[in-house]
């Protein structure tokens, strides 16, 4: 898909398209989908080893002394530790940087390529970390598990976003981040049983990284190259090949033909990075590449992702409690996941923006005022307001899981002027894992702060989204031709192509 915002021509033959939900599709939907998983579960798994007494012992020798020192000051600087944060942010560091090596690859070679690419660097970081004698092959790891995530995290959306057919693209495209969530739940669970086995389950929780590493690439083996990618390739026989055997009909004249019309006028653009630049595209960049990504990793998700079972366990939990409290919070992940693919394409995505967004900031109110006033200098909080922050955060996780969780990437990438697809998505890519990588070095000590300005979402300040909220176009609705307009800064009008799944500008003439 060569995306872009593309000339109101290439809409008109989108009543035409035809297609049937074939085996070949699901395959290659779910096989694609398991690269969600890779993110999830480091997601998950990561914070879990950080609490894990066996882990600390040997590699944080005086972070497990604080943990266990009962000291009279606030809980959560026991883990305040260089090395270990560097542990935990160098993964998106790694991804960061890797981005750039995915675009080539992923726009010369194909999505499939960027896809084995990062199972194969995902897999040797899990093992490296599962073998682990040291912090430098801790970090190591972590750098060859990040360049995994940062090709697969690139290559996953896209392909999910061109094999789909255009009236289910968007309950598609949230494979991406359910299989992010049942990463995040499934580790979650290893965590809870590798904590009982001592002292090298936490060599075993790293380690089973490779399983989901090993399914993509052998999966990835067998996966098609999408029509789009062929398309920009030149391979125009075998695009239609892989087009109608995916959509399951010969009929696919007019898809074809809209794909090869969308591919020719991102090619005529010469250089995508200056016209995204360009003054006439500047709201689409603020919004696309930069609000949209930035506001959705500072949500404070990352702190509560990353470092679940380290705030529990702060928050009086035990070891134990602690994991199984992060795996009940997780499940309202998938959940919220599951919610957001049945009904984005009937309610669109930005009435989940608009109402799971200000769920998530009164919820992140009522949490912070309860820390600061019950939490603190060793004092240990009552059953009634643990079971209260429990509840508390799964809501907030819930609401994260069908708005900004799932649809970040979309509007992202759909918020951006012309230029090929593999572009457009770098761009988001990079303010992600930037981002990410503050989350993870930044705020490990924040993640449970006794003073209300210091909780993450206020800390973040949540209440903006609601003004990007009011920026974000409709979305597709059930039934119609995903069409609908709405207004963007004043001079735009942002339309879903509902052929290629890309966005069209008009200038409303006065």
């Amino acid at each position: 898909m060569a995306g872009g915002f593309v000339d109101a021509g290439n809409v008109k033959r989108a009543h035409l398209y035809e297609y049937r939900i074939t085996g070949y599709f699901i395959f290659a939907c779910i096989v694609a989908a398991t690269g969600g998983s890779l993110f999830g579960y480091d997601l998950g798994v990561s914070g879990g080893v950080t609490s894990m007494d066996d882990f600390l012992v040997e590699f944080f020798p005086d972070v497990y002394r604080r943990k266990h020192a009962h000291l009279r000051e606030t809980d959560y600087c026991k883990y305040d530790d260089q090395i270990l944060t560097l542990f935990t942010s160098s993964l998106y560091f790694a991804a960061l940087v890797s981005t750039f090596g995915a675009s080539y690859v992923t726009r010369n070679q194909g999505r499939r390529a960027s896809i084995l690419v990062g199972a194969v660097s995902f897999f040797t970081g899990a093992l490296v970390n599962a073998f682990a004698k040291n912090i430098a092959m801790l970090i190591i790891g972590r750098c060859f598990l990040g360049a995994g995530i940062g090709f697969s995290n690139q290559a996953v959306p896209l392909y999910l976003s061109e094999m789909a057919p255009a009236k289910v693209r968007g309950a598609v495209n949230q494979l991406f981040q359910l299989t992010t969530c049942l990463g995040i739940l499934v580790a979650n669970f290893v965590n809870y049983g590798t904590g009982q086995i001592h002292p090298w389950g936490w060599r075993l929780s790293l380690g089973l990284a490779t399983v989901p590493a090993t399914i993509m690439f052998v999966g990835g083996l067998f996966l098609p190259e999408t029509p789009n990618s062929l398309v920009e390739q030149g391979k125009l026989e075998e695009a239609r090949r892989v087009l109608e055997k995916v959509r399951g009909t010969t009929r696919v004249d007019a898809e074809f033909a809209d794909l090869v019309d969308a591919s020719n006028e991102a090619r005529a653009i010469k250089n995508p990075f200056r016209n995204l630049l360009a003054k006439k595209n500047r709201p689409q960049f603020i919004i696309g590449a930069l609000a949209i990504p930035a506001f959705q990793q500072l949500t404070g998700m990352n702190s509560i992702l990353f470092y679940a079972p380290v705030l529990f366990q702060s928050l009086g939990f035990s070891n134990d409690a602690s994991l199984f409290s992060s795996v009940i919070t997780n499940a309202a992940l998938v959940v919220g996941a599951l919610i957001s693919m049945a009904f984005v394409d009937k309610f669109g995505r930005r009435a989940f923006f608009l109402e799971a967004g200000a769920e998530m900031f009164f919820v992140m109110i009522a949490v912070t005022i309860t820390l600061a006033l019950n939490f603190g200098e060793g004092k240990p909080l009552s059953k009634g307001i643990g079971i209260f922050l429990v509840v508390a955060i799964c809501l907030f996780v819930l609401a994260y899981g069908r708005s900004w969780g799932p649809s970040r990437m979309a509007c992202s990438k759909r918020a951006l002027p012309p230029g090929d697809e593999v572009f457009r998505s770098e761009c988001g890519g990079l303010r992600q894992h930037d981002l990410h990588s503050f989350d993870s070095s930044v705020l490990p000590c924040l993640a449970l702060p006794p003073k209300i300005w210091d909780f993450p979402a206020v800390r973040r300040l949540d209440f903006h989204h609601e003004h990007l909220h009011l920026l974000l176009p409709a979305g597709n609705k059930a039934g119609t031709d995903r069409g609908g307009v709405s207004s963007l800064a004043k001079s735009l009008v942002l339309e879903e192509d509902s052929g290629t799944g890309c966005l069209r500008q008009q200038h409303k003439h006065r």
